[in-house]
């Protein structure tokens, strides 16, 4: 999955050809150590508004899901869900009635 993620990242031509284009905009190399993946509708959204109250299988669909996939470098996504947190964004702790493990 994570090569997936690079490929469909990766510029293909131009001066920058080879290199990746994160969801910032920031254009470095498909090797570099800060690269993450990320969701770009976060995880935590969508478990409060659907994920409470899924089967696994949809719940599975939507963490795996490549085309809801990007490059962060580290420190922005980090510097998300700390303002996130900040924010009052948490996973709701209840279960719906179609939830299933």
């Amino acid at each position: 999955m994570v090569d997936d993620v690079i490929k469909q990242n990766t510029i293909k031509s131009g001066p920058n050809a080879g290199k990746v284009r994160t969801m910032d905009g920031d254009i470095v190399e498909p090797t570099d150590p800060r690269l993450t993946i990320e969701h770009q509708k976060p995880v935590v959204e969508h478990c409060n508004e659907k994920g409470y109250n899924s089967t696994r299988q949809v719940r599975n669909d939507f963490y795996n899901d490549k085309s809801n996939m990007g490059l962060r470098l580290g420190s922005p996504n980090n510097a998300d869900g700390g303002r996130m947190s900040a924010a009052g964004v948490r996973y709701r702790q209840d279960l719906g009635p179609n939830y299933s493990k």
